[in-house]
């Protein structure tokens, strides 16, 4: 999130992400994987209620697997934001929910 190629120029999401993660009162954590930058890190301040993001750094998560822990929650909660590749301007957020991530994993198995 924090850096990535766009057009050969390396753009950096710190922004944005910092942004993305106050707005949404419901952002626990983000998991921060340094692509281009090894050395890079990823600091969050506050959300908008006064609640503190934990950023997770992807290779401490790789390094202490844990058996998944399952959460009911509604069909249209976000899952995760992706951004697109950025190959005719600036990438753009795009929130994926829960639901349409089964439905479109459901579909992709029955192929």
């Amino acid at each position: 999130m924090a850096l990535f190629l766009c057009r050969r120029t390396s753009l950096t999401l710190r922004l944005k992400a910092e942004r993305v993660s106050r707005g949404l009162p419901s952002v626990e954590a983000v998991v921060f994987v340094p692509c281009l930058d090894p050395d890079a890190t990823l600091e969050l301040a506050h959300r908008s209620d006064g609640g503190q993001v934990r950023v997770i750094d992807a290779r401490q998560v790789l390094a202490r697997p844990l058996p998944p822990a399952f959460t009911a929650l509604p069909f249209e909660h976000p899952l995760w934001i992706v951004y697109s590749s950025g190959t005719t301007g600036m990438p753009k957020p795009i929130v994926h929910g829960h639901g349409g991530t089964v439905i479109e994993t459901f579909k992709g198995a029955g192929l």
